[in-house]
């Protein structure tokens, strides 16, 4: 959690109860019950902002988003592509997973293994990850996916190359943080 904002967020907290106790003082010297209603929200408001703030820390309310996408395999004619595509790494201080899930051209379950080569590139350039596996077909899926886990070394663009081979229709791609909770 980041105390970098204590201080400040101590100072705000007696503010608010230093003006919410001044007006509940004023509302029962003049007997107005709006003021005690202002006083109660004023008092309630830094503790909601804590709980917001502690509940998003555990919970991740507000984590960056996974990044999809689907990239297209080879066409007929060819007998592999080169797929390469940036992806988004904000907090490179969490571990982060790549999970490749290729989807058979035919729809059915498929026959055979297939290679698939990839490698992730830092945003100046160096190879962080480089993998190639052989994807064997999965019983409710065309192939099973490949799951990597890697750390990035700074926030930036990534770059992932990816080696379809032929019979691949389309490959789903997902990058996420691996947080620890």
């Amino acid at each position: 959690m980041n105390l970098e904002g204590l201080p400040v967020a101590l100072i705000v907290v007696l503010v608010c109860f230093v003006a919410a106790a001044g007006l509940w003082y004023l509302a029962i010297r003049f007997r107005l019950r709006q003021l005690k209603i202002m006083a109660v929200a004023i008092a309630v408001t830094p503790v909601l902002g804590f709980g917001v703030q502690i509940g998003s820390h555990y919970f991740g309310w507000f984590d960056p988003p996974d990044y999809r996408t689907t990239t297209p395999g080879p066409a007929r004619r060819e007998a592999s592509v080169i797929r390469e595509f940036p992806f988004p790494v904000p907090n490179p201080s969490f571990l982060h997973q790549i999970e490749l899930t290729p989807r058979s051209d035919t729809g059915q379950r498929p026959a055979s293994s297939i290679p698939l080569h990839f490698i992730v590139r830092a945003p100046n350039g160096d190879i962080l990850v480089e993998k190639q596996a052989t994807l064997a077909p999965g019983e409710d899926t065309p192939w099973t996916p490949l799951v990597v886990d890697f750390q990035p070394v700074d926030a930036g663009e990534y770059l992932l190359h990816l080696d379809i081979p032929k019979g691949v229709e389309s490959v789903e791609v997902r990058v996420h943080e691996l947080r620890r909770r």
